[in-house]
């Protein structure tokens, strides 16, 4: 991951609200890796596609996870259709979470340092 002293920079700037501002940095970040999915997933009757979400960070110490992903309910359907390559898509294609995500990984540090420093400035630091 590039930028990553830019992050560590950021972090010791922000203390103690560090940990929130990431957290909230994340999110956004993920929000694009997923604007960028939705029209990378397969569509048979579109379910799949609107199912796309981006789940509230999760904290536990120096911790954070933020998930994502396509299928709810149908979770069994999605991880099919993104990792079968053999699948043969009218719309979409396979690895269309992955292929978002690994496009955003350069650069991806620096953004975070960014967003942090955006979130402090809306939590008032």
């Amino acid at each position: 991951m590039e930028g990553v002293d830019d992050l560590r920079r950021a972090l010791k700037k922000a203390g103690a609200m560090g940990p929130t501002a990431l957290a909230s940095a994340m999110v956004v970040e993920q929000e694009v890796v997923m604007s960028i999915a939705k029209p990378r997933t397969p569509v048979d009757k579109g379910p799949l596609r609107a199912s796309g979400t981006v789940l509230p960070p999760e904290v536990s110490g120096t911790r954070i996870t933020v998930a994502s992903g396509f299928g709810g309910a149908a979770s069994d359907y999605a991880l099919t259709q993104h990792e079968d390559l053999t699948l043969s898509h009218s719309v979409g294609q396979s690895k269309f979470l992955e292929s978002a995500f690994n496009e955003r990984k350069g650069g991806m540090g620096t953004r975070l340092a960014l967003g942090v420093g955006k979130a402090l400035k809306r939590l008032g630091k």
